[in-house]
This record gives structure tokens, sequence and C-alpha cells, in this order.
């Protein structure tokens, strides 16, 4: 992190790992655009609240509505 800032790169990584973790895919699997992750930097969001808006706004189901992934 830069001045508190995360660079798009590495709130990109943080995105793709966290997604993996809930959802089982990554970022380039669902969407791969820069522009959101953008304007979630702009907004000040965590990787965390990103993927939380991502995953409802797309209706995606956690990996832990199936039995794996983290509880």
């Amino acid at each position: 992190m830069h001045d508190g800032v995360m660079t798009l790169d590495e709130f990109r990584y943080d995105v793709s790992k966290q997604m993996l973790t809930v959802y089982g895919i990554d970022w380039d699997d669902t969407c791969g655009d820069e522009a959101p992750l953008i304007s979630a930097i702009e907004d000040g969001w965590s990787a965390e609240e990103f993927i939380d808006w991502f995953g409802r706004k797309y209706d995606l189901d956690p990996l832990s509505a199936f039995g794996i992934g983290p509880q």
C-alpha cells in the first residue's frame, strides 16, 4: 500500500485472492474489467467490501452454500 491507498494491481490481487476463497473463482473469471476495481479504490472500499457487493449484485453463491470452503 502507498499512502494508505492500494494500487490497482494490489487491489486486484486482494480481490482475486478473496474471491477464490469465497466463490472459487478469481477476478479474471468473473469480469476482469478494471473499471469496477478503480471505482472501489476511489470510494475507499476494502477488497472484502467489494467482493461482498459484487457477490450480492450478481447473486453469486459462496462455496460455503455447497458445504465447501470457509463457513
